[in-house]
């Protein structure tokens, strides 16, 4: 479902497809074009046209277009059109990182120009991207931001689109009421403008809400409102999204044949769209509900369907679950040894998309594949995986549920064979019989017990160790900074008054000596300065290393004085904090101000820049620290990782946090850091 609501999304498109215009007659229009802003105009047009069916190719025609307008300085004015739809082309390709490279562009050029409502634009499909990468916290600060700058504007339709984005987030993270709330307002301001495409579009994402609320018949309700306004509108792309919504609303409600119908009206679309990607999506749809139906002859034509299509537009990332689906299907089937082949070709696909759900299923099918084919001992270690990955996914009752699931794959050749003597029993002598099935049934439960008690156990030891090793790594962070409170507290109290001590005498001396020559009073002052520099240099290392405000006021204040001290003439530092008016722990806000300042060094020493943007946002998740610079930049490919980088990951680390770094040549770099609390 998430990947139909993406479409809807995308709003920021400089041009919608072209309709009624192939990709040949462009590019015969292209070779005759004499004036360059004519022939960037078709190349963007050409890769929009491109983008649901071969990205690579949009890849192509936006990288043209881009450089053509950097290269001559009268089209200026459509670079940032190129980024856009180069960031467009990148996204439905599958590569993220280089499609938030695009968009970043996209945002660092209408910044330049001041042009705020692609600024918020280029935001909020940042903010999509993070979408991609399960990273809903760095999604929901670029959807904030783009509505701020919307508000800002009075962007009237951007707001609009900024809510129903924000109700898409609050739909991803499980807050639906949220979800409903953010819609609503959307729809409100939609009605009000008069937009009847943008209204229908809402009418979908609130049916999406209400379907993951299970309210299946209200979900239905709205995703027919927005039917006849696309069809009014001759909108065939959202018009065959909601009958593929309505399709996906009947599964739940076990109505395969009407999901069925509502699916083969959308196929029809879609194939007179040529929309390669849609098909691929709904071609699996149907695999799903004809394996349902136990049609799997007519399910493996939809998975093979589904696969030719996306290695038509190389779209990698779907293909572990097409996988997984279609393995699945093949047991049922009874093709054992072709659903393992399918098996590995999904273990393939998970190795380069790493999902973590993507996995649990995929151990979850692998050990239906062992029990069917009498390897229960390798179905159950395949259980334990996917109980593994389970774990991270759902809470604490449905990993009870999954040890009991695991005891059954253990088990099950025992209870086949209870239930063959059982039988046997019944027929010789009803008492034995139904002793034996009771005496069968305790030894059950009995073990039953056993192996959850065992689990638990396994799991309690477990918990241990991760406990330890944090005691651990805490242990060595307070360590360090307690010695490093031991050094600055030695070198303030102790060498600095020392110091000033041999300032005091050197200016007794130099009374007792007056009058002095011009000569020797000229180098006793400088003797004299260079003790007052010293003990300035001791008092600045002591601070550096333990600074006041970090133990007294909190993280706030200390990265407040530590950017005072920085020449903004050098660099400009922008600092936006919110939500750490509390104080965090002792040792969380210590190796935080370790980290951004070895950051700030960073920029300072190797990327001039002149102008840093600093912010920390903490909620009730965690803290999001960005830090932009507008530098040389570098290309992270290449350069390998320094001892400060290095440094820096192993505190984000021990704060079980994460990095994002991205840096492009020319362009800065952007560091993303999220540290869970």
């Amino acid at each position: 479902m998430r990947k139909i609501l993406l479409v809807g999304l995308f709003l920021a498109v400089a041009a919608v497809f072209a309709s009624g215009q192939n990709t040949d007659s462009l590019t015969n229009i292209l070779k005759s074009a004499t004036v360059d802003s004519v022939k960037v105009k078709i190349m963007l047009r050409l890769s929009e046209t491109y983008l649901a069916s071969n990205p690579d190719s949009a890849v192509y025609w936006a990288n043209s277009a881009l450089k053509l307008s950097e290269a001559k300085s009268n089209l200026t004015r459509f670079r940032i059109n190129s980024w856009n739809t180069l960031g467009m082309a990148q996204y439905y390709g599958g590569h993220y990182t280089q499609a938030l490279e695009a968009f970043s562009g996209y945002y660092a050029d209408a910044k330049k120009k001041d042009d705020r409502k692609h600024m918020a634009f280029a935001l909020n499909n940042q903010g999509n991207v993070y979408i991609e990468l399960g990273k809903m916290d760095s999604t929901l600060w670029f959807y904030k931001e783009a509505l701020t700058i919307r508000q800002q504007i009075k962007d009237t339709p951007g707001i609009a689109q900024s809510y129903n984005n924000l109700g898409y987030v609050s739909k991803e993270k499980g807050d639906l009421e949220a979800a409903i709330e953010y819609m609503l307002s959307a729809l409100r301001t939609y009605e009000e403008v008069k937009d009847k495409k943008s209204v229908g579009v809402t009418y979908n994402f609130i049916g999406q809400v209400y379907l993951k609320k299970q309210e299946v018949p209200k979900a239905i309700e709205y995703f027919k409102k927005g039917l006849p306004i696309f069809e009014s509108l001759s909108d065939n792309a959202n018009f065959a999204i909601g009958l593929h919504s309505i399709g996906n609303a009947m599964i739940l409600l076990q109505q395969y044949d009407s999901a069925e119908y509502y699916y083969e009206k959308a196929l029809t679309i879609y194939t007179q769209m040529q929309d390669v990607r849609q098909l691929a999506l709904l071609n699996s749809s149907l695999a799903d509900i004809s394996s349902r139906k136990g049609k799997y002859a007519l399910a493996f034509d939809y998975f093979q369907k589904a696969l030719e299509l996306n290695h038509q537009i190389q779209n990698t990332r779907n293909l572990a679950g097409l996988f997984i689906a279609y393995a699945e299907t093949s047991l049922s089937a009874g093709k054992i040894p072709f659903a393992k082949t399918l098996l590995d070709s999904a273990w393939a696909a998970i190795q380069e998309n790493k999902k973590l759900i993507n996995l649990r299923d995929y151990y979850k099918t692998e050990a239906l594949y062992f029990e069917k084919s009498g390897q229960p001992v390798r179905a159950l270690s395949s259980i334990q995986q996917y109980l593994t990955f389970h774990d991270s996914i759902l809470n604490e009752s449905n990993i009870e549920a999954i040890a009991d699931m695991e005891v059954k794959y253990e088990s099950e050749k025992k209870e086949q064979q209870i239930a063959l003597q059982q039988s046997e029993l019944v027929r010789k002598n009803t008492t034995i019989g139904s002793l034996a099935i009771v005496g069968g049934l305790m030894v059950l439960l009995g073990y039953n017990y056993y192996r959850h008690y065992q689990l638990k156990k396994e799991k309690e030891l477990q918990t241990e160790i991760l406990h330890q090793q944090d005691l651990s790594a805490r242990a060595v962070i307070q360590a360090e900074e307690t010695e490093r409170r031991r050094i600055a507290a030695e070198l303030h109290d102790g060498v600095g008054q020392l110091m000033s001590a041999a300032r005091m005498n050197l200016e007794a001396v130099m009374e007792d000596m007056k009058p002095l020559s011009e000569e020797k009073q000229i180098k006793l002052d400088r003797v004299l300065g260079l003790v007052d520099e010293s003990c300035s240099e001791v008092r600045a290392v002591s601070h550096s290393m333990m600074p006041n405000a970090l133990l007294k006021k909190g993280l706030s204040s200390a990265l407040g004085d530590f950017i005072q001290k920085i020449d903004q003439k050098v660099l400009k530092i922008q600092l936006h904090i919110e939500g750490l008016e509390e104080r965090l722990m002792p040792e969380t806000e210590s190796v935080l101000y370790r980290i951004i300042q070895e950051c700030i060094t960073n920029v300072i020493k190797h990327s001039q820049a002149n102008r840093l943007d600093l912010s920390l946002l903490r909620n009730k998740e965690g803290i999001d620290i960005t830090i932009e610079d507008n530098g040389k930049g570098f290309d992270t490919k290449k350069k390998s990782a320094g001892i400060g980088l290095q440094n820096i990951q192993a505190r984000i680390a021990f704060l079980k946090g994460s990095i994002d770094l991205s840096s492009v040549p020319g362009k800065g770099t952007s560091i993303g850091i999220y540290i869970p609390l």
